[in-house]
């Protein structure tokens, strides 16, 4: 029985260190996916500058 509450043990052991690396990803995914989104909340207000520069320019033909 010794060896199987040593290997459980070690299981754990490796589970949880498995966890705390999944975390530390999870952190850094979740931090560029905020960091692409404020890209591309500027690209859609330059795009709708772009915009609204063409119809002026169309109004102005």
């Amino acid at each position: 029985m010794d060896v199987l509450e040593y290997l459980l043990v070690l299981l754990l052991v490796i589970s949880i260190a498995l966890n705390l690396l999944l975390l530390k990803k999870v952190r850094e995914l979740n931090r560029e996916l905020r960091e692409v989104g404020a890209r591309v909340s500027v690209t859609k207000e330059e795009l709708t500058a772009i915009r609204s520069r063409l119809e002026r320019m169309k109004g102005e033909l």
